[in-house]
């Protein structure tokens, strides 16, 4: 029987080949979201420029209540710095400058911080930089590491995903912060849109590894998505020293615990009524 089988075994050559064609197709699909993302960059920059000064209503994918939460943060915690990876068209940044502090933004895409330099000119708190969102955090790690920041991070968009490296800084320079990342899968509410590249998706177990050891308070949005506005994307806080405190008691958050150290991030959350719906 030994013969019979081994005649329809899988050459270990073939088996190898399977291996490098899986490579290559999710290295193509990965090539083919990146040349789809800077094409939609060209078009939304360019849309942009036939448009009025950024909406602070049309802030954070036009998501009301994600607006509320962060006006709840500000409202309460000693912030003393915004910093945010990935500009965009400046929409968001326009928002985050109305709170009167510091705002420091990177874009990669010239032809959007292009655009951004524009709509921005009148925020004389608004500081941009045409960068990688790793070399502006490490800079601004020499300047204001010492200060109580709020971070928004928002610049996974093309193949390189830099989330886990701007989380690695953020820990190693920062004691005291808020950090949102968006497009993040909130669990058990899938009707919160989350990014994916590839096999890989935006969600808890996407960053365990990196938060898991320093200890850091986690936290997703109580309000159904359904009681939500605009994109409906999601979003989590990440939070250390005074940011744990200033979120621990925030009514429209929720803090993450997962139910066992094997099984993280499929834990469904309680959810609440925002504040102000019907």
């Amino acid at each position: 029987m030994s013969g019979v089988f081994s005649r329809w075994a899988i050459p270990a050559a073939s088996r190898g080949l399977g291996q490098q064609l899986r490579k290559l197709y999710f290295h193509l699909f990965s090539f083919r979201r990146d040349i789809l993302a800077r094409l939609n960059v060209l078009e939304d920059a360019f849309a942009a420029l036939a448009t009025p000064p950024p909406d602070h209503s049309a802030a954070l994918n036009c998501q009301a209540v994600r607006q509320r939460v962060v006006e709840s943060i500000f409202a309460t915690a000693p912030i003393r710095c915004v910093i945010e990876t990935g500009t965009y068209t400046g929409t968001s940044t326009a928002f985050f400058a109305k709170f009167g502090v510091p705002v420091h933004s990177c874009e990669l895409s010239p032809a959007l911080f292009y655009v951004a330099h524009q709509r921005l000119a009148v925020h004389e708190n608004v500081h941009l930089y045409l960068a990688d969102s790793r070399a502006m955090l490490r800079e601004l790690a020499r300047q204001v590491a010492g200060e109580f920041c709020f971070f928004y991070l928002d610049a996974h968009w093309y193949a390189d995903l830099p989330l886990g490296d701007e989380i690695r800084i953020i820990q190693e320079h920062w004691h005291d912060f808020i950090a949102m990342i968006d497009d993040f899968e909130v669990p058990g509410d899938p009707g919160y849109g989350y990014d994916r590249y590839g096999r890989r998706r935006l969600n808890y177990d996407y960053i365990a590894d990196l938060i898991t050891p320093s200890g850091l308070d986690v936290r997703f949005p109580c309000v159904p998505s359904s009681e939500e506005t605009g994109a409906r994307r999601g979003y989590v806080f990440l939070s250390a020293g005074m940011g744990a405190l200033a979120l621990a008691d925030n009514q429209l958050l929720t803090a993450y615990k997962a139910t066992d150290g094997s099984s993280r991030g499929r834990r469904g959350l309680k959810h609440r009524r925002a504040i102000g719906t019907a």
